[in-house]
């Protein structure tokens, strides 16, 4: 596909020719008969390029690669059995090991599997750090706020209007601090592009899912001297300094 449109961009690819050269240098033409889609072929993550399938009769190569589709994951049998019939096929043809493609997929994602789990690692390090921060901040406030609580009680505040009032002022500064860091996370996602496989660097429920956790640990952080302040006894607060 990157090579049909990067090359071939206008028009329909199929029956086009293309200018291949050869190995003395003469180009010849071959047909363009069909267009399959990009392969990977060392990373997952890596960026497909621009390349062409030729018949193995018109470009013999030194090596050549089998998928083979079995009905079992007997590995040892599958390796005598091709062995057996690539060496009765040409004795001089050596067969290479073979490995499922489980073992194949764990592999190519070992890598990328450590460096997220370390990432995860420090993110959530980094929530329980902020979420500590919150608690301290708004309880800190709480108690240099305790005889404006108490005053605001004897004038006729119910304590549930005290918990609503501490809970939305420190979740709005939560709010703009989430705003200010999905827009940071949109940015940085084009810097770990290369780390996903099977989500897209803008996915919609993956930034839904971080803001659900950081607003409810943000609110638990909020809600614990927030809770406190609405226990303040308002006779004991008009004297606090």
């Amino acid at each position: 596909e990157t090579f049909a449109q990067r090359f071939l961009p206008i028009g329909n690819p199929l029956g086009q020719l293309v200018l291949l050269d050869r190995e003395g240098g003469k180009p010849e033409a071959f047909e363009v008969i069909g267009v399959v889609a990009d392969t990977r072929h060392n990373q997952l993550g890596e960026v497909p390029l621009p390349e062409i399938y030729q018949p193995f009769e018109q470009a013999p190569g030194r090596r050549v690669g089998i998928t083979l589709r079995t009905a079992n994951a007997n590995l040892a049998g599958l390796n005598a059995a091709v062995r057996r019939i690539v060496h009765e096929q040409d004795p001089d043809v050596f067969a290479g090991d073979f490995e499922s493609m489980e073992v194949l997929m764990s592999r190519l994602l070992a890598q990328p599997r450590f460096n997220m789990m370390l990432l995860g690692i420090f993110a959530t390090v980094a929530m329980i750090l902020a979420a500590i921060g919150i608690y301290g901040v708004i309880a800190y406030s709480v108690t240099q706020r305790t005889r404006e609580i108490g005053i605001r009680m004897a004038l006729g505040a119910q304590r549930g209007d005290m918990l609503g009032l501490i809970l939305r002022q420190s979740l709005t500064v939560v709010a703009i601090g989430l705003v200010v860091g999905l827009l940071a996370a949109f940015a940085a996602t084009r810097l770990l592009g290369s780390l996903l496989y099977g989500v897209g660097a803008n996915d919609v429920l993956t930034y839904a899912t971080v803001v659900c956790l950081l607003g409810a640990a943000a609110l638990l952080a909020s809600y614990i001297p927030a809770r406190r302040a609405m226990k303040v006894d308002p006779m004991i607060a008009l004297r606090y300094e």
